[in-house]
């Protein structure tokens, strides 16, 4: 039976799915393994509308369950649903505390609804139980700088440059928090660096946006441009 189940969600034959879910008795062992069957195939084709009734029926017969909680926690933030997918977060929180997706639920909740200093804790602790992970160390640095946290936010971008000095997306941002933080010129050798270590193409739009473009004015700016001289 629990075969079936989970061939006919595969399949995206939902109703087949149900039907033979209606053939057992409800709250019993088989009735909870077929119900999380379907929440987690359905989960796992990102249809998150419809995963979260499942779901939350697997919860609410198993409350221990951490996955399927991690998984309703992440589909509620699919669905838009910000406030219950932190709240289902932080009670799963009580279960694992060093969970990064946990952690990511909650933090990109808050930035949603503008509570960026709030993000920033579940941020760092991103950060510091996946530390080479360069994409949610940027999310963190990122962060910081957009909260004026600039001295901190410039030392994870420079120890992303040791790692990966050709991460272009790195140079820019490092380049905005010198600019924001009043030093354009150290800017604009970091962007010369860039332009060495990643090429003009990665860098020359990047003075054409509303960040940057300021740079232009700075009395260093045409050894940079002359680098970007095709």
């Amino acid at each position: 039976m629990l075969t079936r189940v989970r061939v006919s969600v595969r399949r995206e034959d939902l109703a087949r799915a149900l039907e033979s879910l209606s053939e057992v008795q409800e709250r019993t062992p088989e009735w909870l393994r077929m119900n999380r069957t379907i929440a987690d195939l359905t989960f796992e084709r990102k249809d998150y509308s419809n995963a979260v009734p499942w779901l939350l029926k697997v919860v609410s017969m198993d409350p221990e369950t951490m996955e399927s909680r991690t998984k309703l926690a992440i589909s509620l933030l699919h669905i838009g649903d910000l406030e219950a997918a932190e709240t289902v977060a932080r009670w799963t929180l009580e279960l694992s505390p060093l969970s990064v997706d946990l952690h990511q639920v909650i933090a990109e909740s808050l930035l949603a609804r503008g509570q960026t200093e709030n993000a920033l804790p579940h941020l760092r602790k991103i950060a510091e139980t996946s530390p080479f992970d360069l994409d949610l160390q940027i999310q963190y640095a990122r962060t910081l700088g957009k909260t004026g946290n600039y001295s901190r936010a410039v030392a994870i971008f420079e120890k992303i440059l040791q790692q990966a000095p050709s991460h272009a997306q790195t140079y820019y941002h490092l380049a905005i928090c010198h600019k924001r933080s009043g030093k354009p010129g150290l800017a604009i050798t970091l962007l010369k660096q860039a332009v060495e270590n990643c090429g003009s193409s990665f860098v020359a739009p990047w003075l054409l946006g509303d960040e940057l473009l300021p740079l232009q004015e700075h009395e260093t700016f045409p050894e940079l441009r002359a680098l970007l001289a095709p």
